[in-house]
């Protein structure tokens, strides 16, 4: 069975680094939803949110270009951490992050794990140790 891992938190926790970390470990293909948004145009916000439609549609070219794949998906869903945007390099700004954590908010399948103080590399080897149960 074929299955993929998607990794998502609060703007700047290092979900990028972790699931680049698992990807490499587990020999998977990493893909960047926001990457994809980017460079399909699919990023801008419309009315306070980013349109469900541009997510169904990132999702449509994900399948497409790596059919029955295992991926590696750095879901970057953003939790209004205006703050923390502020500082990084490519600061996605406030509205951005409002827009996508009202669409997501209420997702709610999977494995959660707490990686409050704990670093990418400690969430990267928790998620590894339950792939392998």
């Amino acid at each position: 069975m074929t299955y993929c891992i998607i990794v998502r938190g609060p703007l700047g926790v290092g979900e990028t680094t972790i699931a680049k970390r698992i990807a490499e470990r587990t020999g998977r293909k990493y893909v960047s939803v926001d990457e994809i948004l980017r460079r399909n145009n699919l990023d801008n916000v419309k009315d306070g949110n980013i349109p469900l439609r541009n997510f169904i549609r990132a999702n449509e070219i994900i399948a497409k270009k790596y059919p029955g794949k295992p991926l590696i998906i750095d879901g970057n869903f953003y939790y209004v951490c205006i703050d923390r945007d502020k500082k990084r390099k490519l600061s996605y700004g406030k509205e951005s992050a409002s827009a996508v954590y009202k669409l997501v908010f209420k997702f709610d399948h999977g494995t959660v794990i707490n990686a409050e103080n704990k670093n990418p590399e400690k969430v990267a080897e928790k998620i590894l140790t339950l792939l392998k149960k």
